[in-house]
């Protein structure tokens, strides 16, 4: 059968369960604010800077558009543009340009270059150098976005440009980016061109900067032809999702997740600039806030994993403190036996207890109840059991008296045949003697030494009849003497012995020892008779292991004498811990030990 659980394991179950869930449901919860909270600043702070670009990008542009306006505005340029002419440039009218392009670029250099191109093919330049050289307006790869733009400006892509590597070979490796308008006379009919020129890494300092400070981060500015702008230096392509952004299914400010061409999950926000008419596109891998928040899951973690085992200790102690009056009673129950309750001791009372509730008080009062009444009816039950054991003691005692008297008659007749009239006189006296002894109703039990000596006389009866035929032995320590046994115990195993010995001729010794063994003391009767056959001796091992088997020998029918007799006597006084044992073999005699506890 499955072993069932005790009510101290499941109250341990049930609370550890409970706490177990309240804390996961905490921690889970914990977590959750906590990461989204870090979430919503993470996004916060993509839009700050977001914004943060937008806005430098803004003064960074206008900046460009001012000095283009500052530019066409310049009656005095653009009246010596018109007057330059490109077969014979007058250095003086090119100079004079020179004079207003500084004028305006100013001394903090808020450009690095402005070029004007002439419709009559002519371009003066000033700034990070100076130049001046026959262009053709029309033919320049920018000129048809700009003559569409009528006036608005047109901002270029970042390039090397090539009329600065020309003129200065360290300049190769930097990148430019150009703004262009186009100029009008008074009639509205255009006259040129004004090109402002900005290094890249002035232009986009900021973003270097914070990209520096935050290499976790993606940056990118897209024009509205989804050209790359930012990072100028990359040969990125433009990233799929940047339709979604110009489509407008994405929305600002918010943590949008899209992916880019690797599968990578990623954080979106973005802004557009209206000057520009670009777009910021700041994007974060969704894996570096899991990487921010590993150290405080792992703290949380294990917290988590603290207080559980607290919690578990402090559920083990509290199902403990609960259990400790049912524990009482429950060891108070294990020892109730026969011995306890027939004692009058009371320890096994339960005493009223502090700190209990209503329902234990009750049950320790109904214990209590209990256990007096198992007491009375014990007792009771006990003692009617003793008196009828008593009466079968007494009663198997007296169905020796007749049949003893019935050999001892006969042997008396046998002797008075062969005129043995001394040895009939004092086989009487030792007859009468034995008779008084077996005949007295005081006592049920006696000690072995007084078994002992009307054994003898009973044995002095048999050697008149035989002489020296039959001799005997005692070996029984004085210590042992004082033994109590069922009286009547030796005679039927000395005339058992007896009967089983004449066969054989004489001398016939009987042997009566005693000795200690392990708690017991074994009082054993021998003989160098024929012993028994193996079928007698297992039919009486077999009737002995009956009786020993017997859940209740008082109900045993008491018919039958000799050795099923002073068993069935022995287990009347002493219980199930005495024993009867029988060995001998055909022709090798026999010995019949009965082992009697000590101390019962």
């Amino acid at each position: 059968m499955k072993k069932k659980n005790t009510l101290q394991s499941r109250l341990f179950k049930n609370y550890s369960f409970i706490m177990s869930l309240i804390l996961i449901l905490c921690f889970i919860i914990l977590s959750f604010f906590y990461i989204h909270n870090e979430y919503r600043r993470m996004i916060d702070y993509l839009n700050t800077l977001t914004s943060s670009i937008a806005n430098n990008i803004e003064q960074e542009t206008d900046k460009l558009s001012n000095a283009s306006m500052n530019t066409i505005y310049s009656k005095s340029l653009k009246s010596c543009m018109d007057n330059i002419d490109p077969q014979a440039p007058d250095w003086n009218l090119i100079t004079e340009v020179n004079k207003v392009i500084g004028s305006i670029i100013g001394p903090y250099s808020t450009v690095s270059q402005i070029n004007v191109y002439s419709i009559h093919n002519y371009m003066v330049g000033w700034g990070t150098f100076s130049i001046s050289q026959p262009a053709v307006l029309t033919q320049q790869p920018w000129y048809k976005e700009v003559n569409a733009l009528h006036g608005y400006k047109y901002i270029g892509l970042p390039s090397m440009n090539e009329e600065f590597t020309k003129i200065n070979p360290y300049m190769k490796s930097r990148y430019y980016l150009s703004m262009y308008r186009m100029y009008y006379d008074s009639a509205y009919q255009p006259q040129g061109v004004v090109e402002v020129v900005q290094d890249c890494s002035i232009l986009f300092s900021y973003l270097d900067e914070l990209y520096e400070d935050n290499p976790e981060l993606s940056i990118q500015i897209i024009n509205g032809d989804g050209d790359i702008i930012y990072p100028y230096k990359s040969h990125t392509t433009t990233p799929g999702y940047y339709k979604s952004v110009q489509e407008g299914t994405v929305f600002q400010d918010t943590g949008n997740i899209v992916y880019d061409e690797n599968g990578n999950r990623l954080f979106l926000t973005w802004k557009g600039e209206e000057k520009s008419g670009w777009y910021i596109l700041i994007t974060q891998n969704t894996r570096y806030l899991f990487e921010k928040l590993y150290p405080f899951l792992l703290v949380f973690t294990g917290f988590l994993a603290a207080f559980l085992c607290a919690s578990m200790y402090l559920c083990f102690h509290v199902a403990k403190n609960l259990m400790l009056p049912l524990n009482s009673l429950k060891t108070q129950l294990e020892k109730i036996n026969l011995d306890e309750i027939l004692s009058s001791d009371t320890s096994l009372l339960i005493d009223s207890q502090e700190n209990t509730t209503a329902e234990i008080e009750t049950l320790f009062e109904i214990y209590n109840d209990m256990y007096l009444s198992l007491k009375d009816s014990s007792e009771s039950i006990i003692n009617a059991k003793a008196e009828e054991a008593r009466a079968k003691l007494f009663a198997t005692q007296s169905m020796l008296k007749p049949h003893f008297l019935y050999n001892n008659l006969t042997n008396i007749s046998i002797m008075a045949e062969n005129n043995m009239t001394p040895q009939i006189i004092t086989f009487c006296s030792n007859l009468c003697r034995y008779l008084r002894y077996i005949s007295s109703d005081g006592l049920a039990n006696v000690d072995i030494a007084t078994e002992l000596k009307y054994s003898v006389s009973y044995l002095d009866c048999m050697k008149i009849r035989y002489g020296d035929k039959l001799h005997y032995q005692l070996d029984i320590p004085d210590e042992l003497k004082k033994i109590q046994i069922p009286k009547l115990t030796l005679q039927p195993l000395i005339e058992n012995s007896l009967k089983y010995a004449f066969p054989n001729s004489p001398p016939w010794i009987i042997r009566i020892a005693a000795a200690m063994e392990d708690q017991f003391c074994c009082l054993s009767v021998s003989d160098n008779g024929i012993g028994f056959s193996e079928e007698s001796l297992g039919t009486l091992i077999k009737q002995l292991d009956e009786i020993r088997h017997s859940k209740d020998i008082y109900s045993i029918e008491i018919g039958g004498l000799g050795i099923r007799n002073v068993f069935l006597r022995l287990l009347f006084m002493y219980g199930e811990k005495a024993d009867l044992l029988i060995t001998g073999s055909q022709n090798a005699g026999a010995k019949i030990v009965i082992k009697i506890p000590i101390g019962k």
